[in-house]
């Protein structure tokens, strides 16, 4: 088997055991994947927009133990932009967005601890 293609298997999986493990433990409706459906998904990225009454600055406060990135800039916190709208951001989504990615040395038990910080910044 291709190795590239393996690697590309391993993140996808790992990607979707972060989504599946914060709808778990978010509340309902509280993030919208963007990209969902496998358009303009990359194996490796889980891209998402909070709820309002969530934070995206909350889980950059954790930046000692989780690296990600919130934002985006196509997005203002005030109002979708143009790209953010063509990804299919809901209103009601301006809590702000994180784009998570997985990679070649990204274990399962490290997407269990990372949606377990996240879970726990944006709840508390």
């Amino acid at each position: 088997m291709d190795e590239s293609f393996e690697l590309r298997g391993h993140m996808s999986e790992l990607r979707g055991l972060l989504f599946e493990q914060l709808e778990k433990g978010l509340p309902p409706n509280s993030f919208f994947v963007n990209g969902k459906g496998g358009h303009g998904m990359l194996p490796n990225t889980l891209h998402i927009s909070l709820a309002d009454n969530l934070n995206a600055g909350k889980v950059l406060a954790v930046g000692d133990v989780l690296a990600c990135s919130a934002g985006s800039a196509c997005h203002t916190g005030e109002a979708q932009a143009g790209a953010m709208g063509v990804l299919g951001v809901q209103p009601g989504f301006n809590g702000g967005n994180l784009r998570l990615s997985v990679g070649r040395s990204t274990t399962r038990e490290d997407i269990l601890s990372a949606s377990s910080i996240i879970i726990n910044a944006l709840l508390n």
